[in-house]
């Protein structure tokens, strides 16, 4: 397969640039400038990056696909072009739809403490040597993308237009069969202006959940409370709060089966961000007392 990148220095198309180049594809990539994180994540890769600019000259109808940034505008002078040979024009979320259609998909979205739940998911999942890909842009990642044949996927979610071409929100165009709304992650922006604007916004994501599929809401936020124990028809809804801890010398504890447990963070987020880790694993078959065994290695991860 043969596809274009329209805004390859977003660091997430970068790394699933790469991705695809490894599993074999041609691929190449555009961009007004290419930071460091892009030339590292390509290095090696037959990914071919031209000088920084739009060639829509290179735009051809031997492309099978064009996958644009979510900064891209629509001028843009590849996309247009892209559009004009009706070549099939994807956001990368969309892209990774196409591509999990058969996995599980888990959506975890939120404010700050979302990060972390992800990275914990991933921790564990790791320690159990469970297979599994995910799309997460977290500093404490290496790459933002891994895809393989794993039956699942953890996908990091925000509420964003997916691209200039489909203002879906990234988080709704994953499809989840499963979604965890942490908190609220909202600033004023021209795609949210009121913070009304944004809770609809999450509230069409759990409404999205699919029948036989889980919902995961932390309820110690009243907003998000309420928009997750909504009924929905076939839906597991699954509240959670922050974990139970305590905190001595200057250090936080978490209280445990396996009893008190020192942990780095010491902030109410990252308490909730822990047990909204433990609900996600829970779903996947992970035991309270395997979750346990892999946070307390958690500080070498």
């Amino acid at each position: 397969m043969r596809v274009h990148f329209i805004g390859v220095g977003e660091r997430t198309m970068g790394d699933l640039a790469a991705v695809l180049c490894q599993q074999g594809h041609q691929v190449t990539g555009s961009d007004v400038s290419f930071g460091k994180h892009t030339s590292h994540s390509t290095e090696g890769m037959a990914l071919v990056l031209v000088q920084p600019g739009w060639f829509p000259q290179r735009i051809t109808e031997c492309l099978d696909r064009v996958i644009v940034g979510r900064r891209i505008q629509l001028d843009n002078p590849e996309l247009q072009a892209a559009q004009q040979l009706g070549i099939p024009v994807y956001s990368y979320p969309e892209y990774i739809y196409d591509y999990a259609q058969d996995k599980q998909r888990i959506v975890i979205v939120g404010g700050e403490e979302k990060t972390l739940t992800c990275v914990l998911v991933l921790h564990v999942l790791a320690f159990l040597h469970k297979a599994f890909d995910y799309v997460i842009d977290a500093p404490t990642l290496q790459v933002s993308v891994q895809l393989s044949d794993a039956p699942i996927i953890i996908l990091g979610g925000d509420m964003a237009p997916s691209s200039p071409i489909n203002l879906q929100s990234q988080s709704l165009c994953y499809q989840h069969n499963m979604a965890l709304i942490s908190g609220v992650g909202w600033e004023c922006n021209d795609d949210y202006p009121t913070l009304e604007a944004y809770l609809q916004q999450l509230a069409r994501l759990a409404d999205a959940s699919p029948k036989g599929g889980t919902l995961v809401y932390y309820e110690g936020d009243g907003l998000i409370k309420t928009i997750g124990s909504q009924p929905r028809t076939d839906v597991k809804g699954v509240p959670y709060r922050a974990h139970n801890h305590r905190y001595a010398d200057g250090k936080v504890y978490l209280i445990t089966p396996r009893g008190d447990m020192p942990f780095q963070y010491t902030d109410t987020a990252s308490m909730s961000a822990i047990s909204g880790a433990q609900q996600i694993v829970n779903n996947l078959a992970v035991s309270d007392q395997q979750f346990y065994e892999a946070l307390a290695t958690f500080l070498m991860y």
